[in-house]
């Protein structure tokens, strides 16, 4: 897949990913449906590592950052 087709793809995924979450929110939805989605996303986002150039080590160390972020919100009370 070119680069260009790799992102429209992600795009109406996490679109798809986004109404299944909305619709399991507002109690109309399932989780087998959930989890398919959320296989269609983890795929993209494999192919838009690919497609960048995107290292793993990248990946890991932003994720490490924002979940280091997010426990200090959590362990400060900034969430909710």
């Amino acid at each position: 897949l070119g680069k260009e087709t790799t992102l429209v793809i992600a795009m109406e995924e996490l679109a798809e990913l986004q109404q299944q979450v909305s619709k399991l929110y507002r109690g109309k939805g399932n989780i087998e449906n959930l989890v398919e989605e959320i296989a269609d996303v983890y795929i993209c986002i494999d192919l838009i590592m690919k497609a960048s150039g995107a290292t793993d080590e990248q990946l890991e160390n932003w994720i490490n950052k924002k979940m280091e972020r997010n426990h200090l919100r959590i362990v400060n009370k900034e969430f909710k």
